[in-house]
């Protein structure tokens, strides 16, 4: 899980124009899979607390 202090610096490679395209671009995609583990994180858990449907048969 990234901090807030690993998300900052890959976001200062993101936009530093000084920095390599292949840097730039590693911290983009390092971003955007970090943002999609935890969206699927978030996702599971949603699933999992989810609440079964009632049976209509038995009012």
């Amino acid at each position: 899980m990234l901090t807030d202090d690993d998300i900052k610096s890959m976001l200062r490679v993101v936009f530093n124009e000084a920095s390599s395209d292949h840097a730039r671009s590693e911290a983009a995609a390092g971003l955007v899979g970090h943002a999609l583990i935890a969206l699927g994180r978030i996702a599971a858990v949603m699933h999992s607390a989810s609440v079964p449907p009632v049976d209509q048969a038995k009012g």
